[in-house]
């Protein structure tokens, strides 16, 4: 109960409610880390996490935050029960915090003193930063020493993290709509486009898009495993598999493709550019494309 409570509390406020919080707080440091909370329930978690358990204190406030990405109430109420360490977790509403600090990839750290920004970073810019200033002591330096194991001069992204890129607009394609061209490669790394799936129909043949998330069966996706069997019992050779690119990389699709005994080609939708292309915020949904390019229906699957 006091978890739930606390995520009511603290998912209810407002950004502005937060600014002022900090401005309020007695806090001389401030902490905030950005997160997925997926990646906490794959076990794929900030290494630093230990570290930032012994900084928490009244002096070095640790507040984790969580951008309005792909989550539900329900979702991040289940990661505190989980995860104690993530009890005071804070929803980044429209991503004004993700905005003000410049922040398009998680984990990703920033450090406030007197409201002022003293450090910015990924994990190993941050074990980087508190081995250089002697912050950290041998023990938990151990759980980091594979984030230093890089030159200095790189910025490789770590395998946890996950990078956010300008997003095409958001435009829903209906019925009589023109279906928009997309280009891209399917796991097989065959190059793929819209127009060439076109060109190999027949005319009286369409192609079907199936849009899908390969997080399913988590519980904010309701019916999509009686979608997935419906779809592995296709064998047309006009179905192509579009997959969501939140918080997952080629390998999890991969699996979740040999999982579900899908068998027609499958697009990552890295980017998530062909499901903002056709404005697809739900899954499992498919759109019907005819021969010229015309959208003659789109549904759930």
């Amino acid at each position: 109960m006091k978890a739930l409570f606390l995520v009511f509390v603290l998912l209810s406020m407002s950004t502005a409610s937060f600014a002022e919080q900090s401005q309020s707080s007695e806090t001389k440091m401030k902490h905030l880390v950005f997160i997925d909370v997926w990646q906490y329930f794959s076990a794929q978690q900030t290494p630093l996490t230990d570290w930032l358990s012994a900084q928490n204190s009244e002096a070095y406030q640790v507040q984790y935050v969580q951008p309005n990405i792909n989550v539900t109430r329900d979702i991040l109420a289940q990661a505190q029960q989980a995860f104690p360490v993530l009890d005071e977790l804070y929803l980044d509403e429209n991503y004004q915090l993700m905005r003000q600090y410049g922040v398009w990839q998680m984990p990703y750290h920033v450090i406030l003193q007197n409201d002022q920004t003293v450090f910015k970073g990924n994990d190993t810019e941050l074990a980087r930063y508190l081995v250089a200033e002697q912050l950290i002591n041998k023990e938990q330096l151990t759980a980091v020493r594979h984030l230093l194991q890089d030159s200095p001069h790189e910025n490789k992204p770590q395998p946890s993290q996950t990078d956010f890129v300008k997003q095409a607009a958001v435009t829903r394609v209906d019925e009589s709509d023109i279906a928009p061209e997309f280009k891209g490669r399917t796991l097989s790394a065959e190059p793929i486009s819209l127009n060439s799936r076109l060109a190999d129909l027949q005319a009286d043949e369409h192609l079907s898009l199936v849009f899908v998330d390969s997080l399913c069966p988590m519980p904010q996706f309701v019916g999509c495993e009686a979608s997935l069997a419906r779809l592995a019992k296709r064998k047309d050779n006009n179905t192509l598999i579009v997959v969501n690119g939140y918080y997952v990389d080629e390998n999890h699709v991969k699996q979740f493709v040999v999982a579900n005994k899908l068998s027609q080609p499958v697009v990552w939708d890295q980017h998530n550019q062909i499901f903002n292309q056709y404005g697809v915020l739900a899954t499992v949904t498919e759109i019907r494309i005819n021969k010229n390019a015309r959208v003659i229906g789109r549904s759930k699957l």
